[in-house]
C-alpha cells in the first residue's frame, strides 16, 4: 500500500482519478443514448401516430429539451454535493421515461398505438432525455478527480468516448427493432440503463474533497487534506498547492472546474505554494492584479 492509500484509509475516503473517470464515462455514455430516444423509431411513431411534421418534430425533440434545460443547474449543483447524487438522479430520471415507453409499447403497440398516447409518448421523452445531462455533472466530477496537467487527457477521454453512445443506438436499435419488433428493442435498451446505472451506484465516488464533506470536516479542512491527497481542484475556484501560475476568471456562483473561469471582476493568477484561505471567490491569492 503507497502513501497516499495509506493517507486516504486514514481519511476515510476512497476511490482514484481513474476509477472516477471510467465511472463517469460509462454513465454519460449510456446516458446520452438517450438524445435518439424516438430517432430511430421515427418512422414508425409517424406511421402509426399519423403525425404532422410539427407534432413529430416536438416528439423527437423532447429528449433534447430536458437535457438542455438540466444541464446548468445540475452541473452547477455538482460543486455542492458532488457528482455522483446528481447523476443518479439524472439517470433515475431515465430509466422512468424508459420504462413508461416499454410499458406502453407492451400494452399498446400495435393495435392500441394511437394518437391518443402522443403526450404521454412527449412526457417520456422528456423524462428520458434527463441522461443527456450527465455530461454536464460528469465532465465537472472528472475535472475535481484530475490535477491540472492532466485535465486535457481526462476531459479528452470523457467526451470523446461518452458521445458514441448516440450514433451506437441509431445503428443498433433499427437493427434490434426488424429482429424483434420495437417493444423487445426498447426493452433491451431499458436494461443497458438500467445495468450501467447500477454499476455507477455501487462504484462511483465523489471526488476527495465532497467525501470529506460529507463527514462533517469544514470546507477549509475538507480542501486541505483532499489538496494532501492529490486533489487540485475544488468549488467555486479554490485550488490546491500543486497550481502552476495561470490566469483564472471568475463569475460569481460558478466554479472553475464547471466553466473554465473565475471572477470577472477580479482575475488572479495562482502561484505555486499559494494556499487555500477558503474564501470562495480569492482562494488563491496574487498580490498583483492580472494584466
Amino acid at each position: 500500500m503507497n502513501e497516499q492509500s495509506q493517507l486516504a484509509e486514514e481519511h476515510g475516503v476512497s476511490g482514484t482519478p481513474k476509477r472516477g473517470l471510467v465511472m463517469s464515462t460509462l454513465v454519460f455514455f449510456a446516458g446520452l443514448t438517450t438524445i435518439v430516444f424516438y430517432g430511430a423509431a421515427g418512422p414508425i411513431l409517424e406511421e402509426h401516430l399519423a403525425l404532422a411534421g410539427v407534432l413529430h418534430g416536438l416528439l423527437l425533440a423532447s429528449p433534447h429539451l430536458s437535457k438542455a434545460v438540466l444541464r446548468i443547474p445540475f452541473g452547477a449543483w455538482v460543486d455542492e454535493v458532488g457528482g455522483k447524487k446528481p447523476t443518479l438522479i439524472l439517470m433515475a430520471s431515465t430509466l422512468i421515461g424508459t420504462a413508461g415507453l416499454v410499458i406502453t409499447l407492451f400494452l399498446t403497440y400495435p393495435e392500441n398505438f394511437t394518437m391518443e398516447l402522443y403526450p404521454l409518448l412527449v412526457l417520456f421523452g422528456l423524462l428520458a432525455g434527463a441522461g443527456g445531462a450527465t455530461f454536464s455533472t460528469g465532465i465537472t466530477q472528472t475535472s475535481y478527480w484530475y490535477p491540472r496537467d492532466k485535465q486535457g487527457f481526462a476531459l479528452g477521454a470523457f467526451a470523446g468516448v461518452g458521445n458514441i453512445g448516440p450514433g451506437m443506438v441509431v445503428y443498433v436499435l433499427p437493427v434490434l427493432i426488424g429482429i424483434w419488433g420495437m417493444t423487445m428493442a426498447y426493452s433491451v435498451w431499458l436494461v443497458f440503463l438500467l445495468v450501467v446505472a447500477a454499476i455507477y451506484a455501487v462504484y462511483a465516488v465523489d471526488p476527495y474533497y465532497f467525501q470529506l464533506r460529507k463527514q462533517g470536516k469544514r470546507p477549509d479542512e475538507a480542501q486541505q487534506t483532499a489538496d494532501e491527497l492529490g486533489q487540485d481542484i475544488f468549488p467555486s475556484g479554490g485550488c490546491g498547492t500543486r497550481c502552476e501560475p495561470r490566469r483564472r476568471i471568475v463569475v460569481r456562483g460558478f466554479s472553475c472546474s464547471s466553466i473554465r473561469c473565475l471572477s470577472a471582476a477580479d482575475s488572479r493568477p495562482c502561484r505555486r505554494g499559494s494556499r487555500p484561505t477558503g474564501n470562495s471567490s480569492t482562494s488563491c491569492l496574487s498580490p498583483r492584479r492580472a494584466s
